[in-house]
């Protein structure tokens, strides 16, 4: 089966629920103060304690610097940290050098199907993305919004960057219920992400969705 992993939660009873109905990964908006989702580090840390062995704890972050992952690292002890931004590639080798944390880097896809990091072609933003993470997390790009922003990429571009990597690839953009099924059938990614399309308003969890949304992949076996 995909794993499955859901991001933006704020609260214990969505968290309770999540890990309930078999999420893989819990994914939490940390110090990002222009989103719906955002959370403390407090408040993040106090929810991570709460994840069961086998289940992953991810900080979501835009860092401004290495000091400031370093930091998510020693007081929020995540299991892996994404990192999201407009980074050059000195930063992220860094970042791979200096932080023990598995690293998932975004690469945003702007409406043009370019990469917005590295290189505008995504292939080749993928190769070089690639030496620097553990996983490559592909998602739409809306200028001034982070993730959630219930809009989907090209799922074909995707595959295709899949495809080039020798690395995990998590797919995250648009995703719900409706189109989750034949978005894992194209893509085949390692993963995906879901955020918004398990919401009923701007960082505010459905406890339905969250639970049509995995029944759906768990259903089609995939």
């Amino acid at each position: 089966m995909v794993k499955v992993k859901i991001c933006g939660i704020k609260n214990e009873n969505d968290l309770k629920l999540a890990i309930n109905e078999g999420y893989h990964a819990i994914g939490a908006v940390i110090d990002v103060e222009k989103s719906p989702r955002n959370i403390s580090q407090q408040k993040a840390d106090e929810l991570f304690s709460k994840i069961p062995p086998f289940i992953t704890s991810v900080a979501v972050i835009v860092p401004k610097s290495i000091d400031d992952i370093l930091l998510i690292e020693k007081s929020v002890h995540p299991d892996a940290i994404q990192i999201h931004g407009f980074l050059e590639e000195d930063f992220y080798k860094d970042v791979k050098d200096r932080v023990l944390t598995k690293i998932i880097n975004g690469m945003p896809i702007n409406k043009h199907n370019e990469s917005q990091i590295l290189d505008k072609n995504p292939l080749k933003a993928a190769k070089i993305l690639q030496k620097y993470s553990d996983a490559i997390l592909i998602d739409k790009y809306i200028p001034n919004k982070l993730g959630g922003t219930g809009l989907t990429i090209d799922w074909g571009l995707a595959r295709k960057v899949r495809d080039n990597i020798d690395i995990p690839l998590i797919l995250a953009g648009g995703l719900n219920e409706n189109n989750i099924v034949e978005a894992i059938k194209i893509v085949n990614p390692y993963a995906v992400d879901i955020s918004s399309g398990v919401e009923q308003s701007p960082g505010v969890k459905d406890p339905k969705k969250i639970i049509n949304f995995i029944h759906k992949i768990k259903e089609a076996n995939l």
